[in-house]
């Protein structure tokens, strides 16, 4: 009989995706193979992949190249690859192919400016990886301008996944504000840093006919209703 595959060592998922994955923007092409979001659209697609020791790699002999079905997104940033290896070496894992969950973001263009992809990896150097299976299999893709969801007496809900930062760098009452560029055919939503500098973190936009038919000419009030790891639940009410 033939011998059953092994599952990879995984490393375990705590939804905060804190590595940036280096060089992706060689692999612009690949990546949106695997994102598959339109030109005018951020990606937000969440999946596994590999992460493999390239020992031959002439630029740095600690190199791990991140991929999928054969397809490579880019490497560890090369500050945390030494790391990397010397964590599965106390681990007994040398040598050893692991996966960790990922999330690619961005890829798209407005008509102010064109965002590179940007992959992050949920991975963390103290823990252990083990054999069990990924969330994300295979890739799961989301809008990356979600929709409101009607939750009755003229209030919505919104899923969004925050942006790096924003956990460690959010105002103490999470205030969230809508603002639009003249012209703009979108209402975007920021939430507030610490400071109150700047507009903030984008969170979502909606179309601006779509607000309209939601909301009218009304102020609309946004406020977290609930944040696990870096997804987040936004409720959208009308104000009087």
């Amino acid at each position: 009989m033939p011998e059953e595959r092994k599952m990879p060592y995984h490393w375990p998922e705590r939804g905060l995706f804190p590595v940036v994955v280096a060089g992706t923007r060689r692999y612009e092409r690949q990546i949106r193979r695997i994102a598959k979001n339109a030109y005018y659209e951020p990606a937000l697609t969440f999946c596994s992949v590999k992460l493999t020791a390239e020992d031959h790699n002439t630029d740095d002999p600690n190199a791990v190249l991140v991929w999928i079905d054969t397809i490579a997104l880019g490497h560890l940033p090369r500050e945390l690859a030494a790391d990397f290896r010397s964590r599965l070496k106390n681990c007994q894992l040398e040598g050893e192919e692991t996966t960790c969950a990922a999330v690619i973001t961005a890829g798209h263009e407005t008509t102010e400016q064109q965002y590179n992809y940007r992959i992050e990896l949920d991975l963390h150097l103290s823990d252990i990886p083990n054999r069990t299976a990924p969330k994300y299999p295979r890739p799961f893709l989301r809008n990356g301008y979600p929709e409101p969801s009607s939750i009755g007496g003229g209030r919505y809900v919104i899923r969004v996944f925050l942006p790096a930062g924003l956990l460690d760098d959010m105002d103490k009452n999470g205030t969230i504000n809508s603002w639009s560029r003249e012209g703009s055919d979108k209402v975007s939503y920021y939430a507030q840093n610490r400071v109150g500098l700047g507009s903030g973190y984008w969170l979502f936009a909606i179309p601006r006919r779509d607000h309209e038919e939601l909301f009218g000419e009304k102020q609309v009030s946004a406020s977290f209703r609930s944040i696990s790891g870096r997804q987040a639940v936004i409720e959208l009410a009308s104000e009087a």
